[in-house]
């Protein structure tokens, strides 16, 4: 067992909502999710919160369809929308992930990171990830 990583179940290859901590490093993936077809209504792609440490992350979203539709992702914390971006137009690159944003969220936070269609009438699948370190 690598140094730093306890004994018992990691959950190390999961997709879902949570954020993973091994070690000194955090990472979540939210697996394919269809975004529905109801417009402006936020899907939740990673939800968690954050314990006595701090976390630098990158955020990575991308497209498995690339379509044409407009899309928003936004970053809550604590309830509150701290980043909101709209993808018009999702080009096929999506298909391999956008810029990353970079952060640095605080501890005892809780992260709420979803995605919406804004003009689309149809279900689009995406994805999203987190990765970063943690700092106590």
């Amino acid at each position: 067992m690598p140094e730093g990583v306890g004994y018992g179940p990691q959950n190390t290859a999961s997709v879902g909502l949570n954020l993973n901590i091994i070690g000194t490093h955090a990472y979540g993936y939210s697996g394919t999710v269809g975004i529905g077809a109801v417009q402006n209504t936020f899907y939740p792609m990673l939800e968690f919160t954050t314990g006595n440490y701090y976390t630098t992350a990158k955020v990575q979203i991308g497209s498995a369809t690339g379509s044409n539709d407009n899309h928003e992702i936004k970053m809550e914390l604590d309830n509150t929308t701290v980043m909101l971006a709209e993808f018009q137009n999702a080009p096929q690159e999506f298909a391999y992930g956008y810029r990353p944003w970079e952060l640095i969220i605080p501890p005892y936070t809780k992260v709420t990171l979803s995605m919406a269609n804004v003009a689309a009438a149809s279900s689009n699948d995406w994805y999203m990830s987190i990765t970063g370190r943690i700092y106590k």
